[in-house]
């Protein structure tokens, strides 16, 4: 049996969508497990109203009295009763294929812990957008810690006792949360493989994913990068991988490029980009050693950005010019 688990927050205007795409899957041993965190509006009666119709559908409330998807993941997981398990997100969707043909391929790779699936975007249907998440080049482990993600959480399919040997999702993390999972899971040594095939999943391109202030949004993410760099940095000097320690240093460029292309958009004023800034360069405890040429790319980077001299490739050349 393959355990879907879904985490819901507000997600009414999607969820249905995301719900019929597993219904409507080639492969029957499946169970879907929704766990709502609380919604406000009336997705959770859309989900009972599907549960109610569905016996391998069930739904369960966030009465844990933490919030968050990690919350939520982990109660799914705890919950789920499958061999396999895929985490699909409210407002996203699986192409009826998907379970049939990541089942088929664990049966040929079945001492493996994990696989990895292209995952194509859609707007409001399928087919219009050509974008494909599918770049798997490199070390994936650098990647992670430089935040050139290889992948994202619909696109893994995970064999249950590994996720239960993870101990699931890192619920202190607010953001960056299967990011964190799969960083984990490499520096932990596990088995996997990727497939450049056809994308099996789709991605929901809407920029009404994040409903709350953005600055709100963006300082809960820097709390995350924050607390990305110093976990990692720790974890990777106890299982002696210090010569990854440097490619942090892309995760904290992440977040600065973010702030200010925020800033340039005019989603935050001056006064945000500033405290962003601060909160971010004061809260990440000194744990990540950079040179004094990492600084003074750095801060090159950011008095080009404060007075609006960009230019295309910027991006680009600044973390060349960092090694990562």
């Amino acid at each position: 049996m393959i355990s879907i688990i879904v985490p819901n927050y507000n997600k009414s205007e999607f969820i249905s969508e995301t719900i019929v795409s597993v219904i409507c899957q080639k492969y029957k041993d499946w169970e879907l497990l929704i766990i709502d965190d609380n919604s406000t509006d009336n997705s959770w009666l859309i989900i009972q109203s599907f549960a109610g119709n569905n016996n391998k559908i069930k739904c369960y409330l966030n009465n844990s009295g933490n919030a968050g998807g990690s919350v939520c993941r982990n109660i799914g997981l705890k919950h789920s009763i499958g061999d396999y398990i895929l985490f699909l997100d409210s407002d996203d969707v699986l192409l009826n294929n998907c379970l049939e043909s990541r089942f088929a391929l664990f049966q040929r790779f079945s001492k493996l812990d994990f696989l990895v699936f292209p995952m194509g975007t859609f707007y409001e249907k399928y087919g219009d957008s050509n974008s494909v998440w599918n770049n798997f080049k490199g070390n994936h482990l650098k990647n992670f810690l430089a935040h050139n993600l290889p992948w994202a959480i619909t696109m893994v399919l995970w064999k249950r006792n590994t996720l239960n040997e993870l101990n699931g999702f890192n619920t202190d993390f607010l953001r960056l949360q299967d990011v964190e999972l799969h960083t984990r899971a490499l520096i932990h040594g596990c088995c996997y493989q990727v497939f450049t095939i056809k994308p099996d999943c789709l991605y929901r391109i809407n920029e009404n994913r994040i409903k709350s202030n953005y600055f709100d949004f963006l300082d809960k993410k820097v709390v995350g990068v924050n607390r990305y760099i110093y976990f990692f940095n720790l974890l990777l000097i106890e299982k002696e991988k210090n010569t990854f320690l440097r490619y942090l240093k892309g995760t904290l460029f992440m977040m600065i490029s973010e702030i200010y292309a925020s800033y340039f958009l005019k989603k935050i004023n001056l006064n945000e980009k500033q405290q962003l800034i601060f909160n971010l360069y004061n809260k990440r405890n000194c744990v990540l050693k950079l040179t004094f040429l990492d600084k003074l790319i750095l801060k090159f980077y950011m008095f080009l950005s404060d007075f609006n001299i960009r230019f295309k490739g910027l991006n680009y050349i600044t973390k060349k010019l960092l090694a990562i």
